[in-house]
C-alpha cells in the first residue's frame, strides 16, 4: 500500500506541475480478462477501468508517462447448453503501469511495466459467494508487463487498446501441469487482460493551423516549418496546407523534389472555397503565409480575396485572429512597403525571412530554422529553439 501511496503522491505532484512539461489527464473504458491457470478458456470477465495518467515528451517521436486507475480482473466461467453451472473470480486492483510511447502521426505505441495492488477478491459459484481454500487465494501484489496502441481522436481525445499480462505468478494453486509452463518461476496463475479506453488529457484546446506556401523564393523555409509542425502533434489539432501553382514550381526548382506531399497535412486546391478555413465559423487560430510573394501581400492589403490563400487571410484579419506574414523580396519598392503597413495596421504580423547569424549556423537548414522557430513561437506553439545568450 506504501507503494500506491507514493506514486500517487507523485501523480498530484506532476498534475500540478507546469503543463508545458507535463500532460495529464483521465481515462475510462471496458476489460476483458481471464486468468491462465484457472481451467477456463477465454476473456470472458467484463469490467471496467478508470483512473489518470501523466506524460511528458523525452523527444518529437518519444514520451514517457505513467497511469494509475482501478481495474477489474479474473476470470468467469458461462453457463452452457450441456452444464448450466457458472462460476466467476473478482479481483479489483488499482494498477500503476510505467510507460515508454512512441508517437508516429496519429498513432501511439507503447511498453511499459505494471504494478498492482489487490483491494479484494471474491469467489462465486451459481451467483453465492463462498469462500476457498486459502492456497487459492490470489497474491496482494501484482507484476506484470503492458502492450498498447493509442490512436488521437478530436479535441484531446485518444482510444486506447491494451494488452496485460502477469510476469510473476498471481497465485500458485493452479490447473496447468508443471510441464506447460517454460519458466520455473511462471509456476502458478497469472492474470491476463485486454482493456479499451478512451482518454481525454487537459490542458489548452490544440491549434488549427493554416499554412499557405506562394511563389517567392525560399521553399526551405516552408519545407523546415511543415517539418517543425508534424513534430508538434501534442500541440496541434490539424494542419491544412495550401500551395499556389507557383509555389509548387519554385519549390521543384530549389529543392529539388515534391515532398510537400509527404507530410500528414490535407493538401487543398487554390481555387476551393469550400474548405474549412475559407470561413471564420472553422475557427482556425492561425494562418502563416511562408513564403509570401509581393503579389499576394498586394491582393491581401487591397482586400481580394480570389483564391483560397487570399480569402483566408482575409478571414484572419476579420476575425482577428493571428495572420503570420513571411516575406522573401529584397530591394523592397514603396509599394511592397505601404503593402505591408497596410496589413500591419489591419492586425497582420510581419515576420521576414531574415535569420540571425548570433548561433552560428553552419547548414542552410539550421539558417532557416532561425526563422522558423520565431514563426512557430509567434503562433502560441511551444517549440525548443536557441534563444540570446545561450552557450
Amino acid at each position: 500500500m506504501k507503494v500506491f501511496l507514493v506514486n500517487a503522491l507523485l501523480t498530484c505532484s506532476l498534475f500540478s506541475y507546469s503543463q508545458n512539461v507535463f500532460k495529464a489527464g483521465v481515462l475510462g473504458g471496458f476489460t476483458t480478462a481471464q486468468i491462465h491457470g484457472d481451467a477456463y478458456l477465454g476473456f470472458d470477465k467484463i469490467g471496467f477501468n478508470g483512473g489518470g495518467f501523466v506524460t511528458t515528451e523525452l523527444s518529437d517521436k518519444f514520451s514517457f508517462g505513467f497511469e494509475i486507475y482501478y481495474i477489474n480482473k479474473g476470470s468467469r466461467k458461462n453457463p452452457t447448453k450441456f452444464n448450466p453451472s457458472h462460476s466467476s473470480i473478482r479481483l479489483n486492483y488499482i494498477e500503476i503501469p510505467v510507460l515508454i510511447k512512441y508517437h508516429y502521426k496519429k498513432i501511439t505505441g507503447e511498453i511499459g511495466l505494471s504494478y498492482g495492488k489487490l483491494l479484494n477478491q471474491k469467489f462465486l459459484a451459481n451467483g453465492l459467494e463462498y469462500t476457498p481454500d486459502s492456497e487459492r487465494y490470489f497474491n496482494k501484489n501484482e507484476y506484470g508487463y503492458v502492450l498498447g496502441l493509442n490512436y488521437k481522436l478530436k479535441n484531446n481525445f485518444s482510444v486506447n487498446v491494451r494488452y496485460g499480462h502477469s510476469i510473476w505468478k498471481v497465485r500458485t494453486f493452479t490447473y496447468i501441469l508443471p510441464l506447460f509452463y517454460k519458466f520455473a518461476w511462471q509456476r502458478g496463475a497469472v492474470n491476463l487482460a485486454l482493456s479499451l479506453s478512451l482518454k481525454y488529457q487537459f490542458g489548452a484546446k490544440k491549434h488549427r493551423i493554416v499554412v499557405a506556401v506562394t511563389g517567392a523564393s525560399g521553399s526551405i523555409y516552408a519545407q523546415t516549418l511543415l517539418k517543425k509542425l508534424s513534430q508538434c502533434g501534442s500541440q496541434i489539432e490539424t494542419v491544412g496546407l495550401v500551395m499556389s501553382d507557383n509555389a509548387k514550381d519554385v519549390w521543384k526548382l530549389e529543392l529539388e523534389n515534391e515532398s510537400y506531399n509527404d507530410f500528414d497535412f490535407k493538401i487543398y486546391a487554390k481555387k476551393d472555397f469550400i474548405a474549412p478555413f475559407a470561413s471564420g465559423s472553422a475557427n482556425y487560430s492561425a494562418m502563416i503565409i511562408c513564403p509570401c510573394s509581393m503579389g499576394t501581400l498586394g491582393r491581401i492589403a487591397s482586400g481580394i480575396s480570389d483564391d483560397l490563400i487570399t480569402r483566408c487571410a482575409d478571414v484572419m484579419l476579420k476575425e482577428r485572429r493571428k495572420l503570420i506574414i513571411v516575406p522573401r523580396e529584397t530591394p523592397l519598392n514603396l509599394i511592397h512597403i505601404n503593402n505591408l503597413k497596410t496589413v500591419t495596421e489591419a492586425g497582420a504580423i510581419i515576420c521576414p525571412a531574415s535569420p540571425p547569424f548570433y548561433n552560428k549556423p553552419t547548414t542552410f537548414e539550421e539558417l532557416a530554422s532561425t526563422v522558423v522557430d520565431r514563426i512557430i513561437q509567434l503562433s502560441d506553439i511551444s517549440i525548443d529553439s536557441y534563444q540570446w545568450g545561450s552557450p
